[in-house]
């Protein structure tokens, strides 16, 4: 079908080559050209948001603000104001202008609600409801609103309860839950009802506290009395963990608890959210936000620097941090595969240098992750060490207790480790770095240790022995070097120096912790494979300009400095392959002058030959030879007219490519050397990411990494197989499960995806059970008592309420 279009607006000069048309049989819709191509179709509503949007990107474009009101009937006051709205990019704004005049409502739609939500829980049910309703608003709305605007709402509400008894007949129904638990909780029913179901969830959370006695732990809610599916049901066996880290949380606490649970579960992302049973997990851990755009919004206002400082805090209490005093620390790059210009680095997993996200980490001794620091390359590795270390003392509790940082070779240097000494009052353990094995002294006293390390159980050792000796370390006496020459069960065997500015600490653990420095290596992999920790999180940017004042600037060479020093080094550059290529000519000249001549004196001793004798022969033979010589000599000549030009050309080069060396010495001399390293950064327009948001899920990412290992831990000795008991708990942690309320015990049926032998079976539920000891320990008193099990055969026949549907266990 054929449409005929008229064109209502067409560009003049100056204006850009927009094109607004119209079907005449169809004039509610305007088609919106840039040239011949058609961008949109809008409708023709002066109300409708895509029209005003259309109208302001005109008018940004420079469209005569005369022509857009001759056409369409907008004040060009009305368009100025949408145009500076939409060029700002601030949302709260846009809204505003786009809403239409007038001031903004008091009474947003969330409040109002909130209120009807509220009046159909009190009204029937206490006194003065108005009052208490007013009071929550202005708590925790901040806005103070009058009892003759909720009077308005109330008499709607009223009028519909009216409606509902006329059509359902005396209306008891729907007030009779209310007015229950009302009854049940006492004298202060009214104020129980209230928390308990509608303002607990924008309340902050202490440590649950207030949960009724038979609710299910973190959640609250009350196990239902017939026997429901529900997934994710293994979250369960952390759920004393997940309390430990959000105990006391203030803001958005229910959504804390939400992204714990949702990285414990395989989404490490918001995005990867989306698998999850939002229905499921509210029986879990509490009220859930489905919404992936809305967790977004509400990450950018939780995730600042103090909110950081104190989650990393609580996963200290869960790793007890208080008593220990030795850490490793080591820097992780992660490649930026984004269009920013952002600054680069070296990336060690790459082998290069290219734009990368630094993640500064802190491990306990165990291999337990402890804090991470996220930064661009603004700063090198040993700046962000000491701020790290700064950072970590206030995680810490600002406890007054000398640390022992366990560091990579990135770290070496005099400077360097005598600022860890004086500045921090710290002691380090490291790598000599460029160790030339020549330390070791055959005269000095030998100590020797062996150390067993296991493998794939706790019966499958490996022996690894070590000899070292120690001397002051020749650099700075201060400090103590390490020889030590290990061997491996192979055979195998190594020297390496460490130092150490630890006076007193075993020298066993000082060579034991260096060479264990592969737990925090292999724990990247892990985090990124189960926890996610190489997830970006937000793509947000900041430009230098905007943070320079958080930065401490530093002198660094000019760019026009650098410029001319590439630009004489390549001079120089230049210069010397001429030269290299004139002494190879000349070489190659002087033995092609060596070879004529050597042929011309052949020619002539023949000549000289044949001469001596009289036969008129051999005479006219002299004569031809002395022809063909004559001829040889003039090529000669002209040979040595070739070579000598040639060789004249290439001084010349040389002569000008020595002046171009001179000049750009010259220049570089007289060229401003320093300049302020954040200015040229500002200049050349680079930015950096903005990391709150990711710093934020990273401190969640690593506890969660954490409470999965603590678990796993109390695993491993009853299972006894280090190999696969990593992947029997996680099976464990994501199964769905069975919950059931029965003599004031939530029964908790698992439903693993995999089978497990009758021998491993036993083992998992012996598991289960201590699990259940140490959660109901836990919540002793706030929550009901807790029993988790495996589905078996002893619980078939199992009608599951929330599908409908018959429930058989699938293992023997």
């Amino acid at each position: 079908m054929s449409v005929f279009l008229q064109p209502v607006l067409v560009p003049v000069k100056g204006a850009p080559d927009i094109i607004l048309s119209i079907d005449p049989k169809n004039p509610e819709e305007l088609f919106v050209f840039l040239g011949m191509a058609l961008l949109e179709k809008i409708p023709r509503l002066q109300e409708h948001l895509g029209f005003k949007m259309l109208l302001a990107r005109l008018y940004n474009a420079g469209v005569s603000g005369r022509r857009i009101k001759d056409t369409f009937g907008v004040a060009r006051t009305t368009l100025r104001r949408w145009g500076r709205a939409l060029k700002s990019g601030d949302l709260e704004r846009i809204r505003k202008a786009f809403c239409g005049q007038g001031a903004q409502k008091k009474i947003t739609t969330q409040i109002e609600e909130y209120v009807r939500d509220r009046f159909g829980e009190l009204h029937g049910n206490c006194r003065n409801y108005n009052l208490r309703i007013q009071a929550e608003v202005q708590k925790y709305f901040k806005v103070s609103v009058s009892s003759e605007r909720l009077r308005w709402i109330f008499q709607e509400e009223r009028s519909k309860l009216a409606t509902i008894k006329e059509s359902d007949g005396d209306g008891i129904e729907h007030v009779a839950q209310p007015q229950q638990e009302a009854k049940e909780l006492g004298a202060h029913g009214c104020e129980r009802v209230s928390e308990n179901r509608a303002i607990a969830p924008l309340l902050p959370v202490t440590r649950n506290y207030s949960l009724p006695p038979d609710g299910l732990a973190c959640s609250g809610r009350r196990a239902p009395e017939k026997p429901t599916l529900c997934h994710h049901a293994g979250l369960l066996l952390m759920s004393d963990w997940i309390d430990v880290l959000s105990d006391g949380w203030t803001l958005h606490p229910n959504l804390v608890r939400q992204w714990v649970g949702q990285v414990l579960l395989g989404a490490v992302n918001h995005e990867q959210s989306k698998r999850l049973s939002f229905s499921s997990l509210e029986w879990l851990i509490g009220p859930m936000i489905g919404s992936v755009n809305y967790q977004r919004r509400l990450l950018g206002e939780i995730a600042e620097k103090q909110m950081v400082e104190m989650l990393l805090e609580r996963n200290g209490r869960l790793l007890d941090l208080s008593e220990q005093d030795l850490f490793y620390f080591d820097p992780h790059a992660e490649e930026y595969t984004g269009v920013l210009k952002t600054l680069k680095g070296w990336s060690g997993g790459l082998h290069r240098v290219n734009k990368i996200i630094n993640m500064d980490f802190i491990h306990t001794e165990k291999g337990e992750p402890c804090f991470v620091q996220h930064a661009d390359n603004f700063y090198d590795m040993r700046e962000r060490f000491f701020m790290a270390a700064r950072t970590f003392q206030g995680v810490l509790g600002n406890a007054k207790r000398t640390l022992t940082w366990v560091i990579d070779r990135g770290i070496y240097g005099l400077d360097t480790l005598r600022r860890i000494v004086d500045d921090l009052g710290d002691d380090f353990i490291t790598w000599e770095k460029n160790y030339k094995q020549d330390g070791w002294d055959e005269k000095a006293q030998v100590h020797s240790f062996e150390k067993m390390r296991v493998r794939n159980h706790a019966e499958d050792v490996r022996c690894y022995g070590f000899r070292w000796q120690e001397h002051p370390w020749p650099r700075d006496p201060q400090f103590q070097r390490l020889i030590v020459r290990a061997m491996n069960p192979s055979g195998r065997d190594i020297e390496v120096a460490i130092l150490t500015s630890h006076s007193n600490r075993d020298r066993l653990c000082v060579i034991w912790v260096m060479f264990n420095r592969w737990l925090q290596e292999n724990d990247f992999g892990y985090m990124n494979r189960h926890v996610g920790i190489n997830e970006l999180t937000s793509r947000a940017h900041e430009n230098y300009a905007s943070i320079g004042s958080e930065l401490d600037d530093r002198q660094v060479q000019s760019r026009e400095y650098k410029a001319l020093r590439r630009e004489k080094i390549r001079a120089e550059s230049a210069l010397g392959k001429l030269l290299v290529k004139r002494k190879k000519l000349l070489g190659v000249h002087a033995d092609q002058i060596l070879a004529e001549q050597a042929e011309c004196n052949a020619r002539k001793s023949q000549i000289e030959k044949l001469a001596e004798a009289s036969e008129e022969t051999q005479e006219r033979d002299v004569k031809k030879r002395r022809g063909a010589l004559a001829r040889r000599v003039a090529t000669h000549q002209a040979n040595d007219a070739k070579r000598s030009k040639k060789q004249d050309a290439l001084t010349q080069r040389i002569d000008d490519q020595i002046r171009k060396f001179d000049e750009a010495e010259k220049r570089l001399s007289e060229s401003v050397r320093e300049e302020s390293r954040l200015q040229a950064l500002i200049d050349e327009q680079y930015v950096r990411l903005d990391t709150r948001r990711k710093a934020f899920m990273d401190a969640i990412r690593i506890s969660c990494r954490n409470i999965f290992w603590k678990l796993a831990m109390e695993f491993r000795p009853l299972y006894n197989n280090y190999r696969d008991d990593h992947f029997i708990v996680r099976e464990l942690t994501r199964a769905s499960g069975i919950i059931e309320q029965r003599d004031g015990i939530a029964h908790i049926l698992l439903m693993p995806t995999m089978e497990f032998p009758p021998a491993t079976r036993r083992i998992v539920r012996r598991f289960l059970a201590q699990t259940s000891q140490r959660i109901n320990e836990h919540f002793t008193g706030r929550s009901i008592p807790l029993r988790i099990d495996l589905l078996t055969e002893e619980s078939n026949d199992i009608e599951i309420d929330q599908c409908g549907l018959e429930c058989v266990s699938s293992q023997p």
